[in-house]
């Protein structure tokens, strides 16, 4: 049996629009160097915006504050959602 909440979701989905379509996929990375981040999310599969895949990559660029020493981080993944 599906839950309340699947069907509330199903409910409000069939009354939009084109709802039969894919959402996009969404990956969320943590890094201090953009080329970095996107070599992550290439490597996780992501191609945002080639070959008309519907996707979205949220990069969350860390700076050191300044007068700070620049600590680089490696950089990770923190949500990925299909």
């Amino acid at each position: 049996m599906a839950s309340t909440l699947a069907a509330r979701l199903y409910k409000l989905e069939s009354a939009v629009p084109g709802a039969d379509k894919p959402y996009p996929r969404v990956i969320q990375i943590v890094s201090n160097n953009r080329d970095e981040a996107d070599e992550l999310a290439r490597a996780n599969g992501f191609h945002p915006g080639e070959d008309g895949y519907n996707e979205i990559i949220i990069n969350r660029i860390l700076v050191s504050p300044p007068g700070k020493v620049h600590e680089p981080i490696k950089p990770y993944v923190i949500d990925r959602a299909s």
